[in-house]
């Protein structure tokens, strides 16, 4: 490996607007740019390079570290440096020194860089520290992060643990920073728990400081609050079915993407697609947080409103078939007819279609089958999903509906708000949401919903 010395002078530069396009570029950058796929003007096609980026801008403070770009089987390494620009207009982007070498992958540091870069994107405080864990800089998002990103702006140089409380307790003045990172933490004005991420920034082996993110481990529920003179159920349902669809398609095709069903595409590429899938789903947990009060407590319904219970099986099961495909599960389609309507809202049982079959992709056994079936029985009509895990206890099943309740799986991502807000959106619209004996094969969720009235 060849190593440039560094230089107080930087090796090339380029300027970066508000938006996060890339505007000019010294060749250095633009040949990277170029290697990336992306052009000048255009968005930073080097991820590495566009999260520093993007943290400087929002942070407001000046950011460098060591950022790894790819060029067909060698890596290059750059020191990099962003530094927002006065008139707040976006960034200068510097580079310092360069490395090149040949390209390894280690499975298990490449799967900790991507939760990591997922974490880094759902953290909803964020924050620089010195080499002594001091506050430098803070960014918050979240009504419920404010009363601690006040105090610890007004902190700034005291250590950011004053600020939260340790769920285990731990003395974080005797507790080396590679623990703390990952542990929990509570912090003041949020009844949500959230996980520590620490990330050590070093300068030719020697520490110059941390990135301090936490993220939330469950989606903010209670948005009731309209200090600032917004009406939060009114915004809900103006925006929920806004975003709902095109959520959708975006986890579609990025799961696409990343089994690379549109064409060959690098490893590295392959596994962004794979983050913005997993990315997606948590998007989609906040959604339905969002679309709780509004779908559950107003009881408004279109009048004489019919859904396709088929089609809309149908198009659930093409949305889901990227993370079902990465654990092997096979969606199985099945109805009596190519064809069965009743009466409902076409939004409101996709939703729930969509919470059943992905509570059955991520509970379920890896390599096995989620069968769909739509059926018309006894004057109703009814779409059961099924996996070939193991049936669950008879006190459990009631307990599935609560609010929060998630028996205990606190290692998969989720509110546990799903079924309860799916049951109470079928019996909206005159429909139960119940779970089926299978005689120990399995798990089976089935959503009645009337007919629609002759005539």
């Amino acid at each position: 490996m060849t190593t440039a010395a560094t230089r107080r002078v930087p090796l090339a530069e380029g300027l970066r607007d508000r938006g996060g396009l890339l505007l000019s570029a010294d060749p250095l950058i633009a040949s990277l740019q170029r290697d990336h796929g992306g052009v000048i003007p255009g968005a930073i096609a080097v991820p590495d390079l566009a999260a520093l980026a993007d943290q400087a801008v929002d942070l407001g403070v000046r950011l460098s570290r060591t950022v790894r770009a790819y060029a067909g089987d060698r890596c290059i390494k750059l020191w990099a440096e962003c530094e927002p620009l006065a008139d707040g207009n976006g960034c200068k982007i510097r580079v310092y020194s360069v490395s090149h070498g040949a390209r390894h992958f280690d499975e298990t540091a490449h799967a900790d860089a991507v939760r990591r870069r997922v974490d880094m994107t759902l953290a909803e405080v964020s924050a620089r520290l010195d080499p002594q864990q001091n506050l430098c800089a803070v960014t918050a998002r979240g009504r419920d992060t404010r009363a601690v990103a006040a105090a610890m702006r007004g902190g700034i140089g005291q250590p950011w643990f004053r600020f939260v409380r340790l769920v285990h307790g731990q003395d974080p003045l005797l507790t080396p920073w590679q623990v703390l990172d990952g542990a929990e933490c509570e912090i003041p004005g949020s009844e949500r728990r959230w996980t520590i991420r620490l990330d050590e920034i070093t300068i030719a082996g020697v520490a110059k400081g941390f990135d301090l993110h936490l993220v939330p481990q469950t989606a903010l529920v209670d948005e009731s609050d309209t200090e600032d003179g917004f009406d939060r159920e009114a915004i809900g349902s103006l925006l929920v079915p806004a975003l709902a669809t095109p959520v959708d398609r975006i986890a579609a095709n990025a799961a696409l993407t990343a089994r690379r069903l549109r064409g060959p595409l690098p490893d590295t590429y392959s596994q962004y697609a794979a983050n913005i899938v997993e990315a997606v789903q948590h998007l989609r947990s906040m959604l339905a947080a969002l679309d709780l009060p509004d779908e559950v407590d107003s009881g408004e319904l279109p009048q004489g409103a019919t859904v396709d219970l088929f089609a809309v099986c149908q198009s659930a099961a093409q949305m889901l078939a990227g993370e079902a495909d990465r654990r092997g599960i096979r969606l199985a389609v099945a109805a009596s007819s190519p064809s069965l309507v009743a009466q409902g809202d076409e939004r409101r049982v996709r939703q729930i279609v969509l919470n059943l079959l992905a509570n059955a992709i991520k509970y379920g056994p890896a390599r096995s089958t989620v069968q769909i079936s739509v059926a018309r029985a006894a004057g109703v009509a009814k779409v059961s999903v099924t996996d070939e895990g193991a049936e669950l206890a008879a006190s459990a099943k009631e307990r599935l509906f609560r609010p929060g309740e998630r028996l205990g799986r606190q290692d998969q991502p989720g509110s546990g708000l799903g079924l309860f807000a799916s049951r109470r959106q079928a019996e909206e619209m005159g429909g139960r949401l119940a779970i089926d004996e299978t005689g120990g094969n399995g798990t089976r969720f089935t959503l009645t919903l009337p007919l629609p009235h002759a005539g």
